[in-house]
């Protein structure tokens, strides 16, 4: 499958989540990249972000549409959007989009869309939510900490900006939600994990602020 994500965490956590569910997955940055490789390879689905540079996700998916109207095949086409009003959605679908996923979103989310779209691409949706959960873990739950425990030393380590203290405590807590099957909470720690792996403190106090008001919510 293609994946046509600009953002770098984003992009990551999608090709950990599919390549954990066993697929292959190729990525790229930009709509007219995902345009020229679409046209070059055949894929079971694309996730296409709607903004990307150069060349839109729309852009992009409208061209792939064009494309097909001769060669009569049809490919997936998952838009990828932040937006949840219901003209970004429209557009989506004009555009020619098969269905949008929101961002944030969930392993589950991810893994119902692709079975709705090619059934047989994953065995199951228990298997896929193995894998996001698989994905989501990896070592075993601290049962000393809370979360609340884990968030405060979060933001202990974000004050500090300590990047790898501050992947470690993210881990934690995901390990925890995993075990408690808090998939929401996995998700936000996970986000959090990747953007401190990479030296992003913006993206991670970003996660971290998202992940509080969940906590604070539940």
């Amino acid at each position: 499958m293609l994946v046509a994500e600009d953002d770098h965490l984003d992009r990551t956590l999608l090709e950990v989540l599919l390549t954990r569910a066993g697929c292959l997955v190729d990525l790229v940055g930009s709509g007219d990249e995902a345009l020229a490789v679409a046209q070059r390879n055949h894929y079971d689905i694309i996730f296409m972000d709607v903004q990307m540079p150069r060349m839109n996700g729309l852009k992009a998916t409208e061209h792939i549409r064009k494309t097909e109207a001769t060669s009569g095949q049809h490919v997936p086409i998952i838009a990828l959007t932040a937006s949840t009003s219901a003209g970004d959605r429209e557009q989506c679908l004009r555009a020619g989009a098969d269905e949008y996923v929101a961002k944030p979103f969930s392993p589950d989310d991810l893994f119902a869309t692709i079975l709705r779209h090619v059934p047989g691409l994953l065995e199951s949706h228990e298997q896929a939510g193995s894998a996001g959960r698989s994905a989501a873990s990896d070592g075993s739950p601290d049962q000393q900490h809370s979360p609340a425990d884990c968030l405060s030393a979060l933001h202990e380590a974000m004050e500090c900006r300590d990047c790898r203290d501050l992947e470690n405590q993210a881990r934690t807590l995901k390990n925890l939600a995993v075990e408690a099957k808090s998939k929401t909470v996995a998700d936000h720690a996970m986000r959090i994990q990747l953007a401190a792996r990479g030296g992003d403190l913006e993206r991670a106090a970003a996660a971290i602020e998202r992940l509080d008001q969940v906590l604070r919510s539940a």
